[in-house]
């Protein structure tokens, strides 16, 4: 019997979470393009690569009629869409926007659409090319359903005051869907093929467009076409204030040009959740996620002082809710950075607000994994785990809220990892603190840098190394580029977490279900990151490793090699919690070198997204923890690193993490699908009928 057991479920797990990342097609720096940038097919928004997604925002002030992007189309008969989108916010409530795509082979422009056009579009010299023809799509005005968007994003979006609304899950925005394009197929491959969209009435205003397919790719480095704007764009969506005053609505032709008013923003969002005293609950993943967002609606329901349990995890009501509450103000985090937390990182120099975050926003992490051990290995492991687990969502923070003062930004992919990141350990701290229920003990170990308690068991041996080494490796030189200092911290975090599952299978005869689930999830999704963060570095030409130790004689520390994986469990396409989207079976369906296009999703690719699978791996998997210094003898980092992976204790847990041990947690068989996975083979059938 055949088995659609790896791609159903990776289409399925789409349906399930709604819409796939689209790719910022604008250079990090640039939040959007404007005047005259793209106003024409000869200065089209180059897309690099059509066979995923993108997406850019543009303000029209009356320069030109229309956006225009230009691509080579990667396949015959491939498909393509064009969405448009604009803030909520009154002033566009009017606005309608169309769309043409344009290239050979496709049919000629009836008189009745060209009469719809603008008269510049019309006279482009795009229609000059032999064999040239269009698809042209009309924004409906009646927009009080959604009833105008394909498959995909109706998944994602609802009616809101009379509205059609999506929630952008990355940049947790809000916009009013116009217009969704979807299922266009252009017959020639290796054509050029043309986009141009535009506001059906000649006003400013402003669009969010995304192009392309529903594929996700934020690794591979891309070359991206740079605007000219001159306007500044803080706060696209205006989820914190109206910004009419400097980009309005207007008429066109104008009198005279819009005056390039800055807006700006007073505070990044942290700096406002960081002063005291104040409610922070619109900044809080309860409200980020999609709940409740006011705090006079929270105390109703959940007093002052307690504490609010939820699979988003757990909410203190006087931590988002201080003013509300009453509560007395204290020094932030930020604000009592100790001695201790400043050897987090080293350098920085030339941004020592950000080496100041980076090594405040890591202390919590570092001092709470230090727990008193039971050598209950199974309790020490959910005890360690769960600070380890917030550590990466903060220092998702960090970088997304503290330094970048924003969390919708481009970020070249890191807002897209960190909102994966998010969900799926946010998740897992919330399963993890039931687990634990009243289990809990006292944790604290005063003045202990490592950990206390019971020390004589190989369990807390094992966990103590590993942090150690773990929390060594974290120290990086900080190079003042956001993206790639987190990426070089968060390397070894991952592997910290793929380390200590193993120390739980190597140091206890594990048996709970739950506990071989969590291991199973943890060390195959972290290990995907590992390798999609290897090569987001490699692919931009950074070093993996900027160690601050010195090794001896003055030889440079060396670099580690990328880490090859699978991986589709870091992909949106994964990441509906308890899918099985395991490569090994994909390939069954979509052999390696082979690829399956779908009217809807675009190109899944087992080459690239299974390259273990399709054994483009080496057989020995990269050491989990890079020693820099290797061999030298004269650096007290290097003994202490050596040391631990030698392994002092009974079995030797680092000396297997360094040779690539990997957790041994049975796959789910396929009995234990749930019924969305079989709806995911429907789902494919469908597709592959059409």
């Amino acid at each position: 019997m055949t088995v659609f057991i790896g791609v159903p479920a990776l289409l399925g797990a789409i349906f399930a979470i709604g819409v796939c990342g689209h790719r910022p097609a604008l250079p990090s720096k640039w939040v959007a393009s404007c005047d005259s940038d793209f106003g024409s097919s000869k200065t089209a928004m180059v897309l690099s690569d059509a066979s995923i997604s993108w997406s850019f925002k543009h303000y029209l002030d009356c320069s030109n009629r229309a956006i225009w992007a230009r691509w080579i189309n990667p396949a015959e008969n491939s498909t393509f869409y064009v969405g448009v989108g604009t803030p909520p916010m009154p002033r566009f409530a009017a606005l309608r926007a169309d769309a043409l795509i344009i290239g050979p082979g496709l049919p000629a422009l009836s008189a009745a659409a060209k009469l719809l056009l603008p008269a510049e579009v019309l006279s482009d010299p795009v229609w000059n090319i032999t064999g040239i023809g269009a698809i042209f799509h009309r924004s409906p005005q009646d927009q009080s359903t959604c009833g105008h968007l394909g498959a995909v994003m109706a998944k994602a979006s609802t009616v809101k005051n009379g509205r059609c609304d999506f929630y952008e899950p990355y940049g947790a925005t809000n916009s009013w869907r116009i217009l969704d394009a979807d299922g266009n197929q252009l017959p020639t491959s290796g054509a050029m093929y043309y986009a141009a969209v535009f506001l059906q009435s000649d006003t400013s205003g402003k669009v969010g467009i995304a192009l392309g397919t529903w594929a996700e790719n934020f690794m591979t480095a891309s070359n991206l076409t740079s605007p000219n704007c001159k306007r500044s764009f803080p706060d696209w969506s205006e989820q914190k204030e109206d910004q009419g005053s400097c980009l309005p609505v207007l008429s066109c032709p104008l009198a005279n040009p819009i005056p390039r008013i800055t807006c700006t923003l007073s505070t990044c969002p942290r700096a406002v959740v960081a002063k005291a005293c104040e409610d922070t609950i619109a900044s809080s993943m309860m409200c980020t996620m999609g709940r409740v967002c006011d705090c006079s609606a929270v105390i109703k329901t959940n007093a002052c002082g307690t504490t609010i349990t939820s699979a988003m995890g757990n909410t203190d009501v006087n931590a988002v809710c201080a003013k509300t509450c009453n509560v007395t103000c204290s020094a932030t985090a930020t604000e009592t950075t100790t001695s201790q937390s400043m050897n987090m990182v080293c350098g920085g120099d030339k941004c020592p607000v950000a080496a100041k975050a980076w090594s405040a926003g890591m202390m919590p992490m570092h001092s709470k994994m230090a727990i008193k051990y039971t050598c209950d290995t199974e309790l020490d492991f959910i005890r360690g785990m769960i600070p380890h687990h917030q550590g990466a969502v903060d220092m998702c923070d960090i970088l997304t809220m503290d330094l970048a003062c924003t969390a919708s930004g481009d970020l070249d992919g890191m807002v897209a990892l960190c909102s994966h990141l998010r969900i799926e350990q946010t998740k897992e701290i919330a399963g993890m603190t039931s687990w634990l229920g009243s289990r809990a003990v006292e944790a604290k170990c005063d003045g202990a840098e490592s950990g206390c308690g019971n020390l004589a068991c190989p369990s807390s041996k094992a966990f103590m190394a590993a942090n150690a080494v773990m929390h060594e490796v974290m120290v990086v030189r900080i190079g003042c580029m956001h993206e790639v200092d987190f990426v070089r911290q968060m390397l070894p975090h991952h592997a910290g977490a793929i380390e200590m599952c193993n120390i739980l299978e190597r140091t206890t005869q594990l048996s709970d279900p739950y506990l071989v689930e969590l291991c199973f999830n943890i060390t195959r999704a972290q290990r995907a990151e590992l390798a999609w963060m290897s090569e987001w570095l490699v692919s931009r030409s950074q070093p993996l490793s900027a160690t601050c130790q010195e090794c001896a004689h003055g030889i440079p520390p060396s670099q580690p090699n990328a880490h090859c994986e699978d991986i589709l469990p870091s992909t949106s396409f994964c990441h509906k919690p308890g899918w099985n989207c395991a490569c090994e079976f994909a390939i069954l369906e979509v052999p390696c070198g082979k690829t399956l296009q779908t009217a809807e999703y675009g190109y899944f690719n087992p080459t690239s997204m299974c390259r273990r699978s399709c054994g483009l791996c080496p057989a020995d998997r990269e050491p989990l923890f890079h020693q820099p210094c290797n061999d030298t003898e004269d650096s007290p980092h290097d003994h202490a690193l050596h040391d631990a992976t030698t392994g002092n204790d009974a079995d030797h847990s680092l000396r297997n993490a360094t040779t690539g041990a990997v957790s041994h947690a049975p796959r789910k068989t396929l009995g234990t699908f749930p019924l969305q996975f079989w709806l995911g083979v429907a789902t494919l059938a469908m597709v592959l009928k059409r």
